[in-house]
C-alpha cells in the first residue's frame, strides 16, 4: 500500500543549564531557555501488510518524506561561572 502523509506539530522546549561547583573548572553557560518550537512535514508511506503473520507485528512500514523544524532566533548570551 502506498499514501501520501501531512504532518504539523507545536512545542515548547524548556533547557536548564547549571553552574560548575566551587571545584569544577569554569566554563561558559548559557541562560536557562523556554522557547517555542514548530515542526511540519510531507511524504508517502509505504505498508507491508503481512500474509501470514505469527504474532506481532502484522504490518510493517516505512515513512519517507521531508520534515522542516522552526524554532525562534536565540538572543542570549552565555554567562560566566564567575559571576
Amino acid at each position: 500500500m502506498l499514501s501520501f502523509y501531512v504532518e504539523a506539530g507545536a512545542a515548547v522546549a524548556w533547557n536548564d543549564w547549571y553552574l560548575p561547583a566551587h571545584d569544577e573548572a569554569s566554563r561558559l553557560v548559557p541562560e536557562d531557555t523556554k522557547r517555542v518550537e514548530g515542526q511540519g512535514g510531507f511524504g508517502i508511506e509505504l505498508d507491508h501488510r503481512l500474509q501470514e503473520p505469527i504474532g506481532f507485528p502484522h504490518r510493517i512500514g516505512w515513512f519517507l518524506g521531508w520534515r522542516l523544524a522552526m524554532s525562534p532566533h536565540d538572543t542570549n548570551r552565555p554567562r560566566s561561572a564567575a559571576a
